[in-house]
This record gives structure tokens, C-alpha cells and sequence, in this order.
């Protein structure tokens, strides 16, 4: 069990369908489901992103309706697993009630398209990236080639930045470039005078990464992470085969700070030496991290594999409060 979160060390120095006459206007996609799809999917379902089919317009979307109300209704689609009573969320992509009524209506009413001339205005992407045109883009020097088949170890590549004096990275984003083979990419600072690889791989030099169904790193206003001089970068890269061979050449993009900013790690509450006991479907695993300053923590991110099926986090403070972070 892994859990990885994002904190600033602190140091002393619902849509629905309008009325027309008192009568209710039927649902219409350009209407009504456009702007629910842009604000919730179309950051995955567009090309050149994880999720399989593109729902950028109506012919896109048309032939998926019965699949799109499977996953509405049954809170499959948007992913989003966080128990509602326990904070709020900048990144919640959940739909509210009215909103997964609002999709279920219009799918059961034929999912009309409706006049064009009351489509939103489609959202800007920039091609290729989430946190626009990137400051800097860093590539694998070569191409790595995954095998059809078979179990590939953690694949390791040093990159240097170049950098001459040190960088602030207030947005990183990783893109794989066989993503349907990449498991993961987690990139790591190994900074001036790391003796060996070895040396660099450890969470608390980790910069960014991504696996299946995680974004960028955007870090607050005022906040960044520090790549120092002369640092160079380490791509640990995780490929699943996948019944042919492929290649990939994966790559990182930065943005800059061009003030002062405070300063962001990324901590770990790891444990991987329990044992699950055999036919036990309900074993409780626990981890923890100790903060020893003031500190505001902005992002968490759980990771296990197939055998976890829930997560919590509790935040003990001195005072003997327990408060419930993320369930």
C-alpha cells in the first residue's frame, strides 16, 4: 500500500432544462448535454488522451448513448470514488443528481441532437498537453522497445536538464508515448553529486508522474517544485506487454515560475512489507507519516493494485482530533 501527497513545508524565515410559456423544452444535446460532457469528459475523451473513444460532438457521442447511460447510472463515468461527506475536491469530476438525470432523460428520449446554433463554444486544448504549451520538454534519449509478451522489469533512463541555474516547476506533465503498454512513468531529480542511480530513486526526489487515470501536477499559486542546477532527470518507466511489440518514447513537460515561490515536496505514508493471509477478503493495511512542522497539504493520491478496494485518510492532530480527510 502507497500513498503519495503533495505539501508546502512552512519555514520560519447543475444544469437543467429551461422553461419556454411554462412548458418544459425537451432535452437536446446541443443544449443541455454539451455543456455537462465539456465541463466533465472531454479532458479524457478527446484524442490523444486515456480514455477509448472521443466525445467531442454528436457524432461522436450519438452512437455511445447506451453505454454512456450504463455508466452514469451506475457511477462508473466520471471516475470519481471520494465519499462526498468527507471535504471538497478542485478535481472532482462527479456529476450531481440532477445532472445524471438530466443524461439519463435525454438518452431515453432518443437523444436528440437539437439546433447548432445552441452549442457551447468547444473548449481549447492545446494538442499533446493538459497544462498548456509547456516551458520545457524533456524526452527518453532513445526508444525503448516492449516486448510482445512476457514480464518487463522497472526500465530506467537519465536525462540530463541542462539547467544552469536552478528551476521552479509550478505545472509537470507526463506523456507516455506507447500509452497502451505504459503502467507508469515516475520521474526523479537526482541532483549534483548523487553518487549511482540507486541514489536517485527514492520518493522524496520524486518530481512527478503518471498511470492510468492521473493528471498533471498543478501546483497552487505562489508554490512550485525545485529542480536545482545541473540536476538531471530519471525516468522510471513500468511497461505491460500487451500481445505485441511496441515502442515507446515517453516524455515530460514543465512550466516555470517567473517569481518567488514557496517551496513543495511530495512525502510518502508507505507500507509493503505487510502479508494478506490467504482467503481473507477484508484486510486492513496501515500506514502513516509524521509532519514535523506546519505544513498545507493540497493533493493526495492513493495507489494500490488489484487487491485494494478502499482507502482512508485520518489526520491526527495534536489536540487528539481525528478528522477524516479522503474516504
Amino acid at each position: 500500500m502507497l500513498t503519495f501527497f503533495s505539501v508546502i513545508m512552512v519555514s520560519a524565515a447543475g444544469l437543467s432544462a429551461p422553461e419556454d410559456d411554462g412548458n418544459v423544452q425537451a432535452l437536446t444535446y446541443t443544449r443541455d448535454i454539451a455543456p455537462l460532457l465539456q465541463k466533465h469528459c472531454q479532458g479524457c475523451h478527446r484524442p490523444g488522451e486515456i480514455a477509448p473513444m472521443s466525445l467531442l460532438t454528436y457524432e461522436e457521442v450519438k452512437p455511445w448513448a447506451r453505454a454512456i447511460r450504463k455508466a452514469v447510472k451506475t457511477g462508473e463515468m466520471p471516475p470519481w470514488k471520494a465519499d462526498p461527506k468527507f471535504g471538497k475536491f478542485k478535481n472532482d469530476l462527479s456529476l450531481a443528481k440532477d445532472e445524471v438525470a438530466t443524461i439519463l432523460d435525454w438518452i431515453d428520449s432518443g437523444a436528440p441532437e437539437g439546433d447548432r446554433k445552441d452549442l457551447p463554444k468547444p473548449r481549447k486544448f492545446v494538442k499533446g498537453w493538459n497544462i498548456g504549451v509547456p516551458d520545457a520538454v524533456f524526452s527518453m534519449q532513445e526508444e525503448f522497445e516492449v516486448p510482445a509478451r512476457g514480464t518487463v522489469p522497472y526500465k530506467y533512463f537519465v536525462v540530463p536538464t541542462g539547467f544552469k541555474e536552478d528551476r521552479w516547476v509550478t505545472a509537470a506533465e507526463v506523456r507516455p508515448g506507447a500509452r497502451e503498454a505504459v503502467h507508469h512513468v515516475i520521474i526523479f531529480i537526482s541532483e549534483p553529486g548523487t553518487k549511482g542511480l540507486k541514489s536517485s530513486i527514492s520518493f522524496t526526489n520524486l518530481l512527478c508522474g503518471t498511470a492510468p487515470g492521473e493528471g498533471p501536477d498543478l501546483f497552487p499559486p505562489g508554490s512550485a517544485k525545485l529542480i536545482k542546477a545541473g540536476s538531471r532527470l530519471v525516468f522510471q518507466c513500468h511497461y505491460t506487454p500487451i500481445g505485441k511489440k511496441v515502442r515507446d518514447r515517453s516524455k515530460v513537460g514543465f512550466k516555470f515560475a517567473k517569481s518567488p515561490v514557496r517551496r513543495v515536496y511530495t512525502r510518502t505514508a508507505l507500507n509493503s512489507w505487510f502479508k494478506i493471509p490467504p482467503r481473507d477478503g477484508n484486510h486492513k493495511v496501515t500506514s502513516k507519516y509524521v509532519f514535523r512542522q506546519d505544513s498545507w497539504l493540497f493533493s493526495l493520491m492513493a495507489h494500490m493494485h488489484l487487491r485494494g478496494k478502499s482507502f482512508r485518510y485520518d489526520l491526527y492532530l495534536p489536540g487528539g482530533e481525528t478528522r477524516t480527510l479522503l474516504n
